[in-house]
Formats: C-alpha cells, sequence, structure tokens
C-alpha cells in the first residue's frame, strides 16, 4: 500500500490534526481488514482531500439526525416488554400480571439490558434510547467494517455508511423503546466477525446466540451463517465440520439455557406470542407478506435492493461470507412474507438485515464503480450520498410517514385515557383491552390481554374469521365470551382510542363501529349485554372516552309503558335498544317504525348501523342506500355505507365513498376517522 502524504506545507493545524487522524484510522482500518499491500493507493493531497468526503459524511449522519428527531416515536408494544420488567424489579416475576406466568414478549436480553438503567431510576423510554443510540452507532460501524473488509477497498464501507444511516425504518425504531435495533446490532457485529476473520469464532457465535436470546429470528440467520461456512467439496466438509464444532456448540447451549429457564419458569416451550401470532394457517398470510414487501421497496427499500443486485452482477469472486449474507437476507425476507409481515409502519421485521443489505448494496456500488476507473472511484461518494437522499425521500413521500402520525395520535390519545383512568377507578380495577401496552403499564390495572399476547387462553384460541377483511396481522385470535367469563370492571374496544362525536351517543356508537373481532363477540355476548353499559366521557373538545362497565345486576332494556304507537316512538324505542346493545330488538323496532313511515331515513340509518355491528354487513349497505335514496345529503349514512364496503372488502368502492365523504361532510366531527380509514385502505392494498 502506497499513501502520499503530498501538498502544500502551509496548512492550518486544525487541518493537520485532521489529516493525520484520518492517515492513522486508515492504516488500522486496512491493517485490520488484512488487505494485501499494493492492493489500493491512496493519496492525501490537498486538492484531493477529504473535505468533500468529510461534507458528503457530515451530510449523511445530518440525514440521520433528522430522521432520529422527525421519526421520534415510542410504540405501544414497547411498554409490554415495560411492564415485565417493572414487575420483576418489584419482585412479583417476570410477569404481566402478578400470579400469571404468562411469556408475553421475545425479547429477553433486552429486558435485562434495560434491568440496570431502571435500577438507576431511568424513565423506560430515556433508558432504551439510550441503548439505542448505541446499539445504533455499533451497526454503522459494522457496515464501514464489514463492506471494507468484503471488496477491499473503503469506499464501499463508505457507501453502505451512506446508506445505512440514511434509513429512515432503522432511525425510526431506534427511538421505538423497542429491542429492534439492538437485534440489528447483534447481527452485524456477527457478520463483522465472519468477514474480518473468514471463520466462525467464539465471538461471532455469541453475538448469534445473544441476537436468539434479543429476537428469536436470530435463530434463522444463525443457522445460514453456519449452513454457508460448510465447503461444497466433499473432501474439504469433514475438517470444516470440524473446526464448526466448537463455534455450534456455544452458539447452541446459550438458547438452550434460556429454553430451559422458559420450560421451568413459563411451562410450553415457546413463547406465548408464537401462538397468538403466528399459530394457524401460515400460508393464507402470504399476500400479506408479500404486500409488505412491496411497501418496503417503494418506501426506499428499493434503492439498498438495487445497489444489492450490484454486488450480485459485479463481483467476480464470491466468498463463503457473501454467500452468508445473501442468504441472510433471502432467508429473513422469506420468513417476513411466510407470516404476512408486521401491522406498525416502517417495517419493523425487516430492519434486522438492513445493515447487511447496506453491506451488500456498498460492495455492489465499490464494484460498479470501479469499472469507471479512477473517476469512479472519485464519484462515489457523491453517487452513494444521492441514493441516500432519494432512499430518505421515498420514505417521507410514502404511506408509512402518514400511517406514522395515525400511531402518534394513538400514542397520545391512550396517555391521555391512561391518566382518566387513574383518577377516576381503584388501583385493583380489572381492565379488559386490545391495546396491551402504555395503558396498563401507566395505570398498573391487573388487565385481560383481549388480543392473546400475554393470555394463555386466548392465544391458543382457534383463529376467528370475525367477518373483517381489515384484520391486522397478529390480531387473529380472540374469544369476547372468555372475556365476559374473567368479569372486568371496564372494558375498552377499539384499541382504546378516543371516539369523535357531537354527543355522548354518536361517540358510542363510534366506538361500536370500529372494532375488532373479539370486540363484537363481546359486545354481542347475551352474559355480557345483560352486565354491560357503555360510557361516554369527554376527555378533549369533540373526543370522547369510550367503555364499557360491569353492573352490579343484570340491567336488561325495558319497553316504555306500552308499546310505542308511533313511527317516532318505534324510533326511540330502537335507540334505547341500540344504547343496551341489544342490537336484534332495535332492529326489529327500525323495522316498525317504517312500517308506519316508510319515508322515515333516520330509522333506516340507525338500522343499518345496527345491522353492521350484528355483522350482517350486505343487509346493512341495502339500508344505508336506501337511507341516501331518500335524502341524499345524509352523510352518516354515507359513512356508514363506506365502512360497510371496507369491511366485505370491496376496497375499491370503499375508496370512493370515503372520498366522497371527506369532500362533502360539512364539519363532521367523523372526518379524522374516515381519513384514517382511507389511509389504512391505501397502506393495506394489494
Amino acid at each position: 500500500m502506497d499513501i502520499t502524504p503530498g501538498g502544500p506545507s502551509c496548512i492550518s493545524r486544525g487541518e493537520r490534526v485532521l489529516r493525520s487522524s484520518i492517515e492513522l484510522f486508515i492504516i488500522y482500518t486496512l491493517k485490520q481488514e488484512n488487505l494485501q499491500p499494493g492492493k489500493m493507493k491512496i493519496t492525501l493531497e490537498k486538492k484531493s482531500f477529504s473535505w468533500g468526503l468529510t461534507l458528503v459524511c457530515l451530510t449523511g449522519f445530518g440525514l440521520l439526525a433528522f430522521n432520529l428527531v422527525n421519526l421520534y416515536s415510542v410504540a405501544d408494544d414497547a411498554y409490554i416488554g415495560f411492564r415485565y420488567l417493572d414487575n420483576w424489579l418489584h419482585g412479583v416475576g417476570l410477569v404481566y400480571n402478578p400470579g400469571e406466568r404468562v411469556e408475553g414478549y421475545t425479547n429477553f436480553l433486552w429486558i435485562v439490558l434495560l434491568a440496570p438503567l431502571r435500577l438507576l431510576g431511568l424513565e423506560l423510554e430515556l433508558a432504551s434510547l439510550l441503548l439505542s443510540l448505541p446499539a445504533l452507532a455499533l451497526i454503522i460501524w459494522a457496515v464501514f467494517r464489514t463492506a471494507s473488509t468484503l471488496a477491499g477497498r473503503t469506499g464501499a464501507g463508505v457507501a453502505g455508511v451512506l446508506l445505512v444511516a440514511s434509513s429512515t425504518p432503522l432511525a425510526q425504531w431506534t427511538t421505538s423503546g423497542m429491542e429492534t435495533t439492538c437485534f440489528a446490532a447483534l447481527i452485524a457485529l456477527a457478520n463483522q466477525q465472519l468477514a474480518l476473520r473468514r471463520r466462525h469464532s467464539a465471538g461471532s457465535s455469541l453475538l448469534f446466540a445473544l441476537a436468539v436470546l434479543t429476537r428469536p429470528p436470530g435463530a434463522l440467520l444463525a443457522a445460514v451463517a453456519f449452513a454457508a461456512a460448510v465447503p461444497w467439496r466433499e473432501q474439504e466438509r469433514v475438517q470444516a465440520l470440524r473446526r464448526l464444532a466448537g463455534p455450534t456448540l456455544l452458539f447452541v447451549a446459550i438458547p438452550l439455557a434460556h429454553l430451559a429457564f422458559r420450560l421451568a419458569y413459563y411451562g410450553p416451550p415457546l413463547p406465548n406470542t408464537f401462538y397468538a401470532k403466528l399459530s394457524g394457517d401460515l400460508p393464507s398470510l402470504i399476500p400479506m407478506g408479500l404486500t409488505y414487501l412491496k411497501r418496503f421497496l417503494v418506501s426506499g427499500g428499493i434503492v439498498l435492493i438495487g445497489c444489492t443486485l450490484l454486488a450480485l452482477l459485479e463481483r467476480r469472486f464470491y466468498n463463503w461470507v457473501m454467500l452468508a449474507l445473501v442468504g441472510q437476507v433471502m432467508a429473513h425476507l422469506a420468513y417476513v412474507v411466510w407470516i404476512g409481515g408486521d401491522y406498525f409502519p416502517f417495517h419493523r421485521f425487516v430492519v434486522p438485515i438492513i445493515p447487511t443489505l447496506a453491506v451488500l448494496a456498498g460492495v455492489g456500488l465499490e464494484a460498479a464503480a470501479q469499472r469507471f476507473g479512477p473517476r469512479g472511484e472519485r464519484t462515489l461518494p457523491a453517487g452513494a450520498l444521492l441514493l441516500a437522499i432519494v432512499q430518505v425521500g421515498l420514505s417521507y413521500g410514502s404511506l408509512e410517514r402518514r400511517a406514522l402520525r395515525q400511531v402518534v395520535i394513538a400514542r397520545h390519545e391512550r396517555e391521555q385515557v391512561s391518566v382518566w383512568l387513574k383518577s377516576h377507578l381503584p388501583p385493583d380495577t380489572l381492565l379488559a383491552v386490545n391495546a396491551a401496552g402504555v395503558i396498563p403499564y401507566r395505570t398498573g390495572m391487573p388487565t385481560v390481554d383481549m388480543l392473546g399476547l400475554n393470555d394463555r387462553h386466548i392465544a391458543r384460541a382457534p383463529v376467528g374469521a370475525g367477518g373483517d377483511s381489515q384484520t391486522f396481522v397478529g390480531h387473529f385470535k380472540h374469544d369476547g365470551e372468555y372475556v365476559c367469563s374473567r368479569a372486568p370492571d371496564v372494558v375498552m374496544t377499539s384499541g382504546a382510542r378516543l371516539h369523535p362525536g357531537r354527543s355522548a351517543q354518536e361517540a358510542i356508537m363510534q366506538a361500536a363501529l370500529n372494532t375488532f373481532p373479539g370486540d363484537r363477540e363481546f359486545l354481542l355476548a347475551a352474559e355480557c349485554q345483560n352486565r354491560y353499559r357503555p360510557f361516554a366521557e369527554e376527555l378533549a373538545p369533540g373526543k370522547f372516552l369510550v367503555l364499557y362497565r360491569r353492573q352490579e345486576a343484570p340491567v336488561v332494556a325495558q319497553a316504555p309503558s306500552g308499546l310505542p304507537s308511533t313511527a317516532e316512538g318505534w324510533f326511540q324505542y330502537g335507540i334505547t335498544l341500540m344504547r343496551g346493545a341489544m342490537l336484534v330488538e332495535a332492529v326489529n323496532a327500525f323495522k316498525r317504525s317504517l312500517e308506519l313511515n316508510p319515508g322515515h331515513p333516520a330509522a333506516l340509518t340507525n338500522m343499518g348501523f345496527a345491522l353492521f355491528d350484528l355483522q350482517r354487513y350486505e343487509k346493512a349497505i341495502e339500508a344505508f342506500e336506501e337511507s341516501l335514496q331518500k335524502r341524499a345529503r345524509n352523510y352518516d349514512a354515507l359513512y356508514g355505507l363506506a365502512l360497510s364496503h371496507q369491511k366485505l372488502g370491496h376496497r375499491n368502492q370503499a375508496i370512493t365513498l370515503w372520498r366522497q365523504y371527506i369532500a362533502e361532510a360539512p364539519n363532521s366531527p367523523w372526518k379524522e376517522r374516515a381519513k384514517e380509514q382511507l389511509g389504512l385502505l391505501s397502506i393495506t392494498r394489494p
């Protein structure tokens, strides 16, 4: 290697220090990468000195800082792990509810790493960030080292760093409070060890094992890495397997020790989340997984994938480490498609292989630059920066950014709900919720997780169709009658959101319309109808907390003294029955009102909503359409019609109706919810 420190001697002291630091950095890096002498010539003349490269790198890290600030959002699911940790530190065990040993988490190592910071008194949102930011720095360092080593040139490392630093999914999940970035860092560091040593070692095996303790899919990525190290030639295979024996045993020992703990403490060999999310007919989730992958590509992932293809097309020499990295990407993406992806924005399940993609992309860009000679080498950083900017632009222009805004709004509303619950209900109140994160964590109340992540019974319930084409991935398990049998004091449906309305009754109707299948099972169960009554409290102007409170004695809606004799009387009686969740009786009352007054559009509209709550969506559509024929500007009926088509999976009709409602409904309190529904249809488009 020839390093030429040319250039004028009359330069500033600061510049000399910077240049000397860069020289030492390059020498150290190349030494660690075991590059052969003569492979590269680095000229540090002033005219070519990397002030331009420094500016490019600073811009890349500026993109990273921009993403971290603008995409900051702690995920609701992070608070599930926080709750387990706090219960553990308070001496009640590593459990969600005291006395219930259910493993509703899959990030054991992350919880362990957070424990010391929690003992120091830090809030867990801050503690998780203090762990994730160093993990992000390790990812950047590992990408640089790995790409530079595999390509034999530091230009590949610089290109890889620019692409990984500008990744919006990586930045967003760094701030999420979850283990995603830590998991990605462990995989990236393990791959770095493979690239530097060209063999499996105690270090790489330990890192892969820790990754498995952080997220179970780490086992798949490690298996690919070990399989790639086995030679194709039979005469070399025996010796290679002997070399792999020690690292393999070390890798297997640590997860096995954790498995022994799981069997002794929780009982089942797999986490409860496996039964809640992944049991059932997995092949049926492949279309969802393909849609998830498509969303990743159009929101910036195409840049990483495209540059990775360059690595496959341009590289003439393939070693087993490169094959391991490519295999990890392919295997992990296949796994993500198989399980249907995830419902969070910005592709949490793809983040663990983004550093690997950045390494391959850097290698690919370096190989392509070599075709253009020295000019290509000089322009490589600027070209990588341009691709990084394109990647960020695609992300911010995608539907993922809009979806994240809704997640932030939902989190803020759940914080408001938590404050109200804690100030108005005793601490031993038994809650039943779908969003089992921030609300149970803030209130500390015992909780029935209606989606089953932290409930053994619901997690093992059969997958229910629920009549809802918009059910999210991982939200398939439910048992409303079981929830009722637990006799919770308070039940919050629809993800525990605040519901818009001009009155409490409108908000209660809105809550009934936007429910998960398990919510509808609960609301329609006879015992629940007799025991629970809706309650609405306005927490913000036009925004209501809606919950169902358990009554001490059964309460059944009663007819007024004597049966109604007028259309209006039957209409009001139907409204009373709807308030009591007596939906079948309410439909009959509205029908009687229409017999006496066929031109009563409000009766048709409310009958449509009652039919909707009964999941009779085709009949609901007929009622809404007839109501619109009688009164064209009946915006409540238009809202119900759009929602009914959406529930039946009539995407194009629903989009047209939502757009019409948003454009025409004057000052509707349901407009924001309509925009959410339209955004949901756009994000989940096939």
